[in-house]
């Protein structure tokens, strides 16, 4: 999926979910604090909402960050940047950071292709 196609599928994702709380696309920029034109230029698939107002959004709209940015919810816990991985957990590790990225990214861990060197 390219970028064009991305953000279309993101805004009908966003307006379904607006929708279906049957908030107005006015009441949802109020809430998460951008302007009318914004959310709807999210809607559109004109723009997509920077990273850092998923969280926002997600919260607005009563959804999880993976639901808001990929339409399927991740039925194990979510991890944030303060979990820490069981020790000695090396492949934890870089699973829980691709999804901390991948929201980041506004895209899917499996999407998501992590380089790790050690020098």
């Amino acid at each position: 999926m390219n970028d064009i196609e991305g953000r279309k599928v993101f805004g009908r994702r966003l307006r379904e979910i607006r929708e279906s709380r049957k908030l107005s696309q006015w009441e949802a920029a109020k809430k998460v604090g951008v302007t009318a034109n914004t959310w709807l230029a999210w809607e559109k698939g004109y723009t997509r909402p920077d990273g850092y107002r998923i969280p926002k959004i997600a919260l607005v709209l009563g959804v999880s960050e993976e639901f808001l940015m990929t339409g399927a919810e991740v039925a194990e816990k979510k991890a944030s940047i303060g979990d820490a991985p069981q020790a000695g957990s090396f492949a934890a590790a870089v699973e829980q950071s691709r999804r901390i990225l991948a929201t980041a990214a506004m895209t899917s861990p499996e999407r998501l292709r992590l380089i790790i060197e050690f020098l």
